[in-house]
Protein backbone atom coordinates (compact mmCIF):
# COMPACT_ATOMS: atom_id res chain seq x y z
CA UNK A 1 0.00 0.00 0.00
CA UNK A 2 1.34 3.53 -0.97
CA UNK A 3 2.06 5.84 1.54
CA UNK A 4 -0.91 8.54 2.61
CA UNK A 5 -4.04 6.07 0.88
CA UNK A 6 -5.93 4.27 3.27
CA UNK A 7 -7.37 0.80 2.90
CA UNK A 8 -11.04 1.66 1.88
CA UNK A 9 -13.24 -0.60 4.27
CA UNK A 10 -16.42 -1.90 2.41
CA UNK A 11 -20.14 -1.14 4.07
CA UNK A 12 -22.68 -3.37 5.09
CA UNK A 13 -26.38 -3.07 5.09
CA UNK A 14 -27.89 -4.88 8.17
CA UNK A 15 -29.32 -7.46 6.92
CA UNK A 16 -25.85 -8.93 4.74
CA UNK A 17 -24.09 -11.51 6.28
CA UNK A 18 -20.70 -10.57 7.03
CA UNK A 19 -18.06 -12.55 5.02
CA UNK A 20 -16.67 -15.87 6.77
CA UNK A 21 -13.11 -16.37 8.26
CA UNK A 22 -11.18 -18.69 6.37
CA UNK A 23 -8.63 -18.77 9.29
CA UNK A 24 -11.62 -20.19 12.04
CA UNK A 25 -13.27 -22.93 9.78
CA UNK A 26 -10.01 -25.75 10.44
CA UNK A 27 -9.92 -24.94 14.05
CA UNK A 28 -13.96 -25.39 14.12
CA UNK A 29 -13.90 -28.85 12.18
CA UNK A 30 -10.81 -29.73 14.81
CA UNK A 31 -13.13 -28.88 18.11
CA UNK A 32 -16.11 -30.80 16.24
CA UNK A 33 -13.96 -33.91 15.58
CA UNK A 34 -12.04 -34.24 19.28
CA UNK A 35 -14.85 -33.03 21.41
CA UNK A 36 -18.26 -35.59 19.47
CA UNK A 37 -19.29 -36.19 23.17
CA UNK A 38 -19.40 -32.07 24.00
CA UNK A 39 -20.29 -31.55 20.49
CA UNK A 40 -23.58 -33.74 21.06
CA UNK A 41 -24.44 -31.90 24.81
CA UNK A 42 -23.70 -28.82 23.64
CA UNK A 43 -25.94 -29.10 20.12
CA UNK A 44 -27.88 -26.24 20.25
CA UNK A 45 -24.63 -24.23 20.70
CA UNK A 46 -22.37 -24.85 17.80
CA UNK A 47 -24.33 -26.03 14.26
CA UNK A 48 -22.67 -29.21 13.14
CA UNK A 49 -22.97 -28.53 9.60
CA UNK A 50 -21.89 -25.64 9.50
CA UNK A 51 -18.46 -24.80 10.79
CA UNK A 52 -18.07 -21.81 8.32
CA UNK A 53 -20.61 -19.69 10.29
CA UNK A 54 -18.53 -20.00 13.67
CA UNK A 55 -16.39 -16.91 13.49
CA UNK A 56 -17.15 -13.47 11.03
CA UNK A 57 -16.18 -10.05 11.05
CA UNK A 58 -17.52 -6.71 10.20
CA UNK A 59 -15.79 -3.91 8.86
CA UNK A 60 -18.30 -1.32 8.79
CA UNK A 61 -16.85 2.38 7.26
CA UNK A 62 -18.60 5.45 8.77
CA UNK A 63 -21.07 5.34 6.06
CA UNK A 64 -22.05 1.97 6.58
CA UNK A 65 -22.43 3.18 10.11
CA UNK A 66 -24.52 6.26 9.40
CA UNK A 67 -26.84 4.79 6.86
CA UNK A 68 -27.42 0.97 8.12
CA UNK A 69 -27.06 0.63 12.40
CA UNK A 70 -28.44 3.61 13.58
CA UNK A 71 -31.73 1.71 14.71
CA UNK A 72 -29.72 -1.41 15.27
CA UNK A 73 -28.47 -2.11 18.55
CA UNK A 74 -28.32 -5.52 18.62
CA UNK A 75 -25.18 -4.93 15.98
CA UNK A 76 -23.48 -3.41 18.55
CA UNK A 77 -21.43 -6.17 19.68
CA UNK A 78 -20.20 -7.23 15.86
CA UNK A 79 -19.22 -3.17 15.63
CA UNK A 80 -16.98 -4.01 19.17
CA UNK A 81 -15.12 -6.37 17.02
CA UNK A 82 -14.47 -4.80 13.98
CA UNK A 83 -10.89 -4.82 14.49
CA UNK A 84 -10.12 -8.44 14.52
CA UNK A 85 -9.53 -8.66 10.85
CA UNK A 86 -8.59 -12.90 11.30
CA UNK A 87 -11.71 -13.78 12.53
CA UNK A 88 -10.36 -15.58 15.02
CA UNK A 89 -12.31 -14.70 18.37
CA UNK A 90 -13.65 -17.62 20.09
CA UNK A 91 -17.47 -17.85 20.45
CA UNK A 92 -18.87 -19.08 23.85
CA UNK A 93 -22.61 -19.61 22.75
CA UNK A 94 -25.20 -20.13 19.92
CA UNK A 95 -25.44 -15.78 19.30
CA UNK A 96 -22.10 -15.41 18.91
CA UNK A 97 -21.90 -18.19 16.77
CA UNK A 98 -24.56 -16.79 14.42
CA UNK A 99 -23.65 -13.40 12.92
CA UNK A 100 -26.08 -10.12 13.04
CA UNK A 101 -26.70 -12.05 9.31
CA UNK A 102 -30.11 -10.31 8.68
CA UNK A 103 -31.22 -8.15 12.08
CA UNK A 104 -33.75 -6.18 11.08
CA UNK A 105 -33.19 -3.38 8.78
CA UNK A 106 -33.54 -0.03 9.18
CA UNK A 107 -36.46 1.22 7.22
CA UNK A 108 -36.21 5.26 5.92
CA UNK A 109 -38.41 7.32 3.92
CA UNK A 110 -35.80 6.42 0.64
CA UNK A 111 -37.86 5.72 -1.75
CA UNK A 112 -34.68 4.31 -4.21
CA UNK A 113 -35.29 0.84 -4.93
CA UNK A 114 -33.14 -2.23 -4.24
CA UNK A 115 -31.57 -2.61 -7.19
CA UNK A 116 -29.72 0.77 -7.38
CA UNK A 117 -27.93 -0.54 -4.72
CA UNK A 118 -25.93 -3.00 -6.23
CA UNK A 119 -22.50 -2.49 -6.76
CA UNK A 120 -19.37 -5.10 -7.83
CA UNK A 121 -20.20 -7.30 -4.20
CA UNK A 122 -22.36 -10.11 -5.39
CA UNK A 123 -23.84 -10.45 -1.94
CA UNK A 124 -25.85 -7.10 -2.21
CA UNK A 125 -27.65 -9.19 -5.09
CA UNK A 126 -29.17 -12.15 -2.24
CA UNK A 127 -29.04 -9.36 0.89
CA UNK A 128 -31.23 -6.78 -1.23
CA UNK A 129 -33.75 -9.20 -2.42
CA UNK A 130 -33.99 -10.21 0.63
CA UNK A 131 -34.23 -6.76 2.25
CA UNK A 132 -37.21 -6.24 -0.01
CA UNK A 133 -39.27 -9.28 1.81
CA UNK A 134 -38.66 -7.43 5.31
CA UNK A 135 -38.72 -3.55 4.12
CA UNK A 136 -41.86 -2.47 4.51
CA UNK A 137 -42.25 -1.36 1.50
CA UNK A 138 -44.01 -1.87 -1.82
CA UNK A 139 -42.68 -4.99 -3.77
CA UNK A 140 -40.99 -3.92 -6.52
CA UNK A 141 -42.44 -5.24 -9.82
CA UNK A 142 -39.11 -5.27 -12.35
CA UNK A 143 -40.09 -6.00 -15.73
CA UNK A 144 -37.67 -6.27 -18.49
CA UNK A 145 -37.21 -6.89 -22.67
CA UNK A 146 -36.82 -10.32 -23.99
CA UNK A 147 -34.69 -10.83 -26.55
CA UNK A 148 -32.51 -8.73 -26.68
CA UNK A 149 -28.41 -9.95 -28.07
CA UNK A 150 -25.93 -7.82 -29.05
CA UNK A 151 -23.22 -9.02 -31.59
CA UNK A 152 -20.53 -6.93 -30.04
CA UNK A 153 -18.07 -9.34 -29.16
CA UNK A 154 -16.08 -7.38 -26.82
CA UNK A 155 -18.46 -5.57 -25.00
CA UNK A 156 -18.06 -6.61 -21.21
CA UNK A 157 -20.40 -5.23 -18.80
CA UNK A 158 -19.09 -3.87 -14.68
CA UNK A 159 -19.47 -6.57 -12.25
CA UNK A 160 -22.45 -4.06 -10.98
CA UNK A 161 -24.05 -4.16 -14.02
CA UNK A 162 -23.96 -8.30 -13.67
CA UNK A 163 -24.83 -8.38 -10.69
CA UNK A 164 -28.14 -6.37 -11.36
CA UNK A 165 -28.94 -8.48 -14.05
CA UNK A 166 -28.67 -11.33 -11.33
CA UNK A 167 -30.98 -9.26 -9.01
CA UNK A 168 -33.39 -8.61 -11.94
CA UNK A 169 -33.61 -12.86 -12.52
CA UNK A 170 -33.73 -13.48 -8.84
CA UNK A 171 -36.51 -10.91 -8.19
CA UNK A 172 -38.74 -13.27 -10.80
CA UNK A 173 -37.95 -16.27 -9.82
CA UNK A 174 -41.16 -15.67 -7.25
CA UNK A 175 -44.39 -14.96 -8.54
CA UNK A 176 -45.91 -11.86 -7.04
CA UNK A 177 -48.72 -13.55 -4.97
CA UNK A 178 -45.78 -15.73 -3.65
CA UNK A 179 -43.46 -12.70 -2.30
CA UNK A 180 -46.72 -10.70 -1.17
CA UNK A 181 -46.94 -14.05 1.11
CA UNK A 182 -43.05 -14.67 1.84
CA UNK A 183 -43.38 -10.82 3.06
CA UNK A 184 -46.23 -11.74 5.05
CA UNK A 185 -45.04 -14.35 6.83
CA UNK A 186 -41.80 -13.12 7.75
CA UNK A 187 -43.28 -9.83 9.41
CA UNK A 188 -45.02 -12.57 11.44
CA UNK A 189 -41.94 -13.81 12.37
CA UNK A 190 -40.06 -10.82 13.08
CA UNK A 191 -43.28 -9.37 15.19
CA UNK A 192 -42.79 -13.39 17.20
CA UNK A 193 -39.15 -12.83 17.48
CA UNK A 194 -39.07 -8.82 18.55
CA UNK A 195 -41.56 -9.75 21.22
CA UNK A 196 -39.82 -13.28 23.15
CA UNK A 197 -36.27 -12.96 21.43
CA UNK A 198 -35.69 -8.78 21.28
CA UNK A 199 -31.84 -8.79 21.81
CA UNK A 200 -31.22 -11.99 19.79
CA UNK A 201 -30.52 -11.62 15.66
CA UNK A 202 -33.09 -12.01 13.59
CA UNK A 203 -31.48 -14.67 11.17
CA UNK A 204 -30.68 -17.43 11.64
CA UNK A 205 -33.35 -19.26 13.14
CA UNK A 206 -32.85 -21.69 15.37
CA UNK A 207 -34.18 -24.74 16.09
CA UNK A 208 -36.13 -23.91 19.30
CA UNK A 209 -36.95 -20.23 18.08
CA UNK A 210 -39.05 -22.09 14.96
CA UNK A 211 -41.05 -24.83 16.90
CA UNK A 212 -41.86 -22.08 19.55
CA UNK A 213 -43.06 -20.11 16.79
CA UNK A 214 -45.20 -22.85 15.41
CA UNK A 215 -46.99 -23.22 18.44
CA UNK A 216 -47.65 -20.00 19.02
CA UNK A 217 -49.22 -20.08 15.16
CA UNK A 218 -51.47 -22.77 16.59
CA UNK A 219 -52.27 -21.26 19.29
CA UNK A 220 -53.69 -18.54 16.75
CA UNK A 221 -55.64 -20.67 15.52
CA UNK A 222 -54.00 -20.76 12.37
CA UNK A 223 -54.65 -23.72 10.04
CA UNK A 224 -51.82 -26.29 9.28
CA UNK A 225 -51.61 -24.91 5.29
CA UNK A 226 -50.95 -21.17 6.52
CA UNK A 227 -48.45 -22.11 9.14
CA UNK A 228 -46.96 -24.59 6.48
CA UNK A 229 -46.26 -21.15 3.87
CA UNK A 230 -44.66 -19.39 6.58
CA UNK A 231 -42.21 -21.99 7.46
CA UNK A 232 -41.26 -21.86 3.21
CA UNK A 233 -40.62 -18.36 3.69
CA UNK A 234 -38.74 -18.93 6.86
CA UNK A 235 -36.69 -22.05 4.88
CA UNK A 236 -36.42 -19.75 1.95
CA UNK A 237 -34.67 -16.81 3.28
CA UNK A 238 -31.89 -19.53 4.79
CA UNK A 239 -31.76 -21.50 1.67
CA UNK A 240 -30.84 -18.57 -0.40
CA UNK A 241 -28.45 -17.10 2.42
CA UNK A 242 -26.77 -20.94 2.52
CA UNK A 243 -27.90 -20.90 6.60
CA UNK A 244 -28.08 -24.24 7.86
CA UNK A 245 -31.90 -24.59 7.28
CA UNK A 246 -33.75 -25.57 10.62
CA UNK A 247 -36.79 -27.01 8.58
CA UNK A 248 -34.42 -29.39 8.42
CA UNK A 249 -34.60 -30.74 12.02
CA UNK A 250 -36.36 -34.34 12.99
CA UNK A 251 -37.97 -32.21 15.77
CA UNK A 252 -39.62 -28.95 13.02
CA UNK A 253 -40.79 -32.21 10.78
CA UNK A 254 -42.74 -34.05 13.45
CA UNK A 255 -44.27 -30.48 15.12
CA UNK A 256 -45.61 -30.15 10.99
CA UNK A 257 -46.17 -33.70 10.94
CA UNK A 258 -48.29 -33.64 14.16
CA UNK A 259 -50.39 -30.35 13.11
CA UNK A 260 -51.45 -32.11 9.99
CA UNK A 261 -52.63 -35.34 11.56
CA UNK A 262 -54.77 -33.21 13.86
CA UNK A 263 -55.97 -30.17 11.53
CA UNK A 264 -59.22 -30.35 11.74
CA UNK A 265 -61.40 -31.54 9.02
CA UNK A 266 -62.45 -29.12 6.42
CA UNK A 267 -66.04 -28.37 7.52
CA UNK A 268 -66.69 -25.81 4.48
CA UNK A 269 -70.25 -27.25 2.52
CA UNK A 270 -70.56 -27.04 -1.11
CA UNK A 271 -73.34 -25.04 -2.41
CA UNK A 272 -75.47 -27.39 -4.41
CA UNK A 273 -78.13 -25.63 -7.37
CA UNK A 274 -80.89 -25.69 -4.96
CA UNK A 275 -79.00 -23.44 -2.43
CA UNK A 276 -77.91 -21.75 -5.31
CA UNK A 277 -81.34 -20.54 -6.40
CA UNK A 278 -82.11 -19.41 -2.88
CA UNK A 279 -79.26 -17.15 -2.49
CA UNK A 280 -80.27 -15.65 -5.30
CA UNK A 281 -83.74 -15.28 -4.27
CA UNK A 282 -82.50 -13.41 -1.32
CA UNK A 283 -79.99 -11.67 -2.66
CA UNK A 284 -82.57 -9.52 -4.56
CA UNK A 285 -84.53 -8.65 -1.43
CA UNK A 286 -81.34 -8.31 0.77
CA UNK A 287 -79.82 -5.75 -1.47
CA UNK A 288 -80.79 -1.83 -1.55
CA UNK A 289 -80.45 -1.17 -5.31
CA UNK A 290 -80.86 -2.64 -8.84
CA UNK A 291 -77.10 -2.69 -9.90
CA UNK A 292 -75.50 -4.02 -6.85
CA UNK A 293 -78.23 -6.68 -7.17
CA UNK A 294 -77.05 -7.41 -11.06
CA UNK A 295 -73.23 -6.81 -10.18
CA UNK A 296 -73.07 -9.54 -7.19
CA UNK A 297 -75.47 -11.95 -8.90
CA UNK A 298 -73.10 -12.09 -11.67
CA UNK A 299 -69.95 -12.24 -9.29
CA UNK A 300 -71.70 -15.50 -7.32
CA UNK A 301 -72.48 -17.25 -10.58
CA UNK A 302 -69.56 -16.79 -12.17
CA UNK A 303 -67.48 -18.36 -9.02
CA UNK A 304 -69.65 -20.87 -8.98
CA UNK A 305 -69.35 -22.18 -12.83
CA UNK A 306 -65.78 -20.60 -12.92
CA UNK A 307 -64.53 -22.64 -9.79
CA UNK A 308 -63.17 -19.25 -8.74
CA UNK A 309 -61.54 -17.88 -5.76
CA UNK A 310 -62.74 -14.88 -4.25
CA UNK A 311 -59.40 -12.84 -4.49
CA UNK A 312 -59.51 -14.13 -8.08
CA UNK A 313 -62.69 -12.32 -8.62
CA UNK A 314 -62.53 -9.28 -5.72
CA UNK A 315 -59.52 -6.69 -4.55
CA UNK A 316 -58.35 -7.34 -1.56
CA UNK A 317 -56.00 -5.05 0.55
CA UNK A 318 -53.20 -7.85 0.63
CA UNK A 319 -52.74 -7.71 -3.00
CA UNK A 320 -54.23 -7.87 -6.44
CA UNK A 321 -51.99 -9.60 -7.99
CA UNK A 322 -54.60 -12.41 -9.64
CA UNK A 323 -57.61 -10.43 -9.94
CA UNK A 324 -59.37 -10.58 -13.05
CA UNK A 325 -59.48 -7.48 -15.52
CA UNK A 326 -61.93 -6.10 -18.08
CA UNK A 327 -59.75 -6.94 -21.06
CA UNK A 328 -58.86 -10.78 -19.77
CA UNK A 329 -62.75 -11.33 -20.96
CA UNK A 330 -63.98 -12.55 -24.30
CA UNK A 331 -66.44 -14.30 -25.89
CA UNK A 332 -67.47 -17.37 -27.47
CA UNK A 333 -70.28 -17.21 -30.31
CA UNK A 334 -72.24 -19.60 -31.01
CA UNK A 335 -74.20 -18.40 -34.89
CA UNK A 336 -74.96 -14.76 -33.18
CA UNK A 337 -75.33 -15.64 -29.73
CA UNK A 338 -72.67 -15.53 -26.55
CA UNK A 339 -72.21 -19.45 -25.97
CA UNK A 340 -69.17 -19.28 -23.79
CA UNK A 341 -67.15 -16.79 -21.69
CA UNK A 342 -63.42 -17.37 -21.63
CA UNK A 343 -61.48 -15.82 -18.49
CA UNK A 344 -57.82 -15.34 -18.84
CA UNK A 345 -55.93 -15.49 -15.23
CA UNK A 346 -52.48 -14.24 -15.84
CA UNK A 347 -51.43 -15.26 -12.72
CA UNK A 348 -53.18 -17.62 -9.93
CA UNK A 349 -51.78 -19.41 -7.20
CA UNK A 350 -49.03 -21.98 -7.97
CA UNK A 351 -49.24 -20.49 -11.51
CA UNK A 352 -45.49 -20.75 -11.42
CA UNK A 353 -45.91 -17.88 -13.99
CA UNK A 354 -48.26 -19.61 -16.31
CA UNK A 355 -51.67 -18.31 -17.58
CA UNK A 356 -55.19 -20.02 -17.38
CA UNK A 357 -58.51 -19.49 -19.30
CA UNK A 358 -61.80 -20.45 -17.38
CA UNK A 359 -64.50 -21.11 -19.91
CA UNK A 360 -67.37 -20.47 -18.30
CA UNK A 361 -70.51 -21.48 -20.55
CA UNK A 362 -74.57 -20.79 -20.91
CA UNK A 363 -76.81 -22.85 -19.28
CA UNK A 364 -80.43 -24.42 -19.75
CA UNK A 365 -82.03 -22.12 -16.66
CA UNK A 366 -81.40 -19.22 -17.04
CA UNK A 367 -82.15 -18.33 -14.00
CA UNK A 368 -78.52 -19.92 -13.25
CA UNK A 369 -76.71 -18.94 -16.31
CA UNK A 370 -73.50 -17.12 -15.74
CA UNK A 371 -73.30 -16.40 -19.00
CA UNK A 372 -76.96 -14.51 -19.03
CA UNK A 373 -75.60 -12.83 -15.48
CA UNK A 374 -72.54 -11.78 -16.99
CA UNK A 375 -73.69 -9.93 -20.09
CA UNK A 376 -76.37 -8.21 -17.97
CA UNK A 377 -73.76 -6.46 -15.82
CA UNK A 378 -71.57 -5.64 -18.78
CA UNK A 379 -74.69 -3.56 -20.28
CA UNK A 380 -74.99 -1.80 -17.09
CA UNK A 381 -71.52 -0.85 -17.09
CA UNK A 382 -68.66 1.05 -19.96
CA UNK A 383 -65.12 -0.01 -18.32
CA UNK A 384 -63.14 -1.57 -20.74
CA UNK A 385 -59.80 -2.07 -18.73
CA UNK A 386 -59.41 -2.08 -15.15
CA UNK A 387 -60.67 -4.54 -12.70
CA UNK A 388 -63.73 -6.46 -14.15
CA UNK A 389 -66.06 -6.60 -11.06
CA UNK A 390 -66.98 -2.78 -10.11
CA UNK A 391 -69.52 -0.58 -8.33
CA UNK A 392 -71.47 2.02 -9.92
CA UNK A 393 -68.73 4.20 -9.00
CA UNK A 394 -65.99 2.97 -10.21
CA UNK A 395 -63.80 1.43 -7.17
CA UNK A 396 -63.67 -2.38 -7.57
CA UNK A 397 -65.50 -4.82 -5.51
CA UNK A 398 -63.43 -5.98 -2.62
CA UNK A 399 -63.27 -9.25 -0.88
CA UNK A 400 -64.67 -8.15 2.25
CA UNK A 401 -67.85 -6.43 0.77
CA UNK A 402 -68.18 -10.11 -1.13
CA UNK A 403 -68.24 -11.36 1.72
CA UNK A 404 -70.56 -9.40 3.73
CA UNK A 405 -73.40 -9.68 1.12
CA UNK A 406 -72.95 -13.72 0.61
CA UNK A 407 -72.79 -13.88 4.71
CA UNK A 408 -76.10 -11.88 4.64
CA UNK A 409 -77.87 -13.99 2.19
CA UNK A 410 -76.37 -17.49 3.75
CA UNK A 411 -77.78 -16.45 6.86
CA UNK A 412 -81.42 -15.35 5.51
CA UNK A 413 -81.31 -19.19 3.91
CA UNK A 414 -81.11 -20.41 7.35
CA UNK A 415 -77.33 -21.93 6.86
CA UNK A 416 -74.30 -21.90 9.04
CA UNK A 417 -72.31 -19.06 7.91
CA UNK A 418 -69.07 -20.58 9.13
CA UNK A 419 -69.78 -23.73 7.32
CA UNK A 420 -70.99 -21.40 4.17
CA UNK A 421 -68.40 -19.39 2.92
CA UNK A 422 -66.97 -18.01 -0.56
CA UNK A 423 -65.30 -21.23 -1.40
CA UNK A 424 -68.57 -22.76 -1.32
CA UNK A 425 -68.55 -21.95 -4.42
CA UNK A 426 -65.37 -23.37 -5.31
CA UNK A 427 -65.91 -26.42 -3.74
CA UNK A 428 -70.06 -27.03 -5.09
CA UNK A 429 -69.05 -26.40 -8.74
CA UNK A 430 -65.83 -29.09 -8.53
CA UNK A 431 -68.38 -31.47 -7.36
CA UNK A 432 -71.42 -30.44 -9.49
CA UNK A 433 -68.72 -30.79 -12.35
CA UNK A 434 -68.13 -34.32 -11.24
CA UNK A 435 -72.04 -34.82 -10.97
CA UNK A 436 -72.28 -34.30 -14.58
CA UNK A 437 -69.67 -36.73 -15.55
CA UNK A 438 -66.68 -34.35 -16.01
CA UNK A 439 -63.18 -35.83 -16.45
CA UNK A 440 -60.83 -35.56 -13.32
CA UNK A 441 -58.55 -34.06 -15.67
CA UNK A 442 -60.97 -31.43 -17.00
CA UNK A 443 -61.89 -30.58 -13.69
CA UNK A 444 -58.17 -29.96 -12.95
CA UNK A 445 -57.75 -27.69 -15.49
CA UNK A 446 -61.00 -25.90 -14.48
CA UNK A 447 -59.73 -25.26 -10.86
CA UNK A 448 -56.42 -24.80 -12.23
CA UNK A 449 -55.01 -27.70 -9.37
CA UNK A 450 -51.51 -29.13 -10.23
CA UNK A 451 -51.63 -31.81 -7.60
CA UNK A 452 -54.39 -33.67 -5.87
CA UNK A 453 -55.42 -31.11 -3.64
CA UNK A 454 -58.63 -30.82 -6.25
CA UNK A 455 -59.57 -34.17 -4.49
CA UNK A 456 -60.77 -32.60 -1.28
CA UNK A 457 -63.10 -30.12 -3.25
CA UNK A 458 -65.19 -32.89 -4.56
CA UNK A 459 -68.04 -33.63 -2.47
CA UNK A 460 -70.92 -36.41 -4.14
CA UNK A 461 -73.95 -36.62 -2.54
CA UNK A 462 -73.51 -40.38 -2.76
CA UNK A 463 -70.92 -40.18 -0.13
CA UNK A 464 -71.35 -37.94 2.57
CA UNK A 465 -68.45 -37.76 4.09
CA UNK A 466 -69.32 -34.60 5.78
CA UNK A 467 -72.63 -34.57 7.82
CA UNK A 468 -73.94 -31.61 9.61
CA UNK A 469 -73.82 -33.07 13.44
Amino acid sequence: MKPGKRKATKATCSCCPPPPAKNSTNKSKTRVKNNVSSTITNINQVPSTSARQQSHTINLDQAGLDDNISAADNIQAAIDNRDDPTGQQQVQNAEEVMPPLLSPPHIDDDTSSDEESIGDDFLDVVNNHTHSMLSDHQIPVISSSHGHTTNNSTFRPSRASLNKSVYQLLDTALAPSTKASYKNALQRYRIFHNTYYPNAHLFPVSTEQLAQFITVCQHRGLKHSTITSYMSAIGYVHKLHGMVNPLDSFLVKKLLHSLRRHSQTDKRRPFTIQQMHSILKVLKRLVCDRYTYILMRSMFLVAFYGLFRVGEIAYSTKGSYNIVLRENLSFVYNQSQVHTLHITLKSYKHSAGKTASVPVSRQNDSRLCPVRAMLNYLRKTSHTSGFLFIHQSGSPVTTSFFRSILKSCVTACNLDPSRYTSHSFRIGGATLALDNNMSILNIQRLGRWRSSAYKKYLRPATVPLYQDP
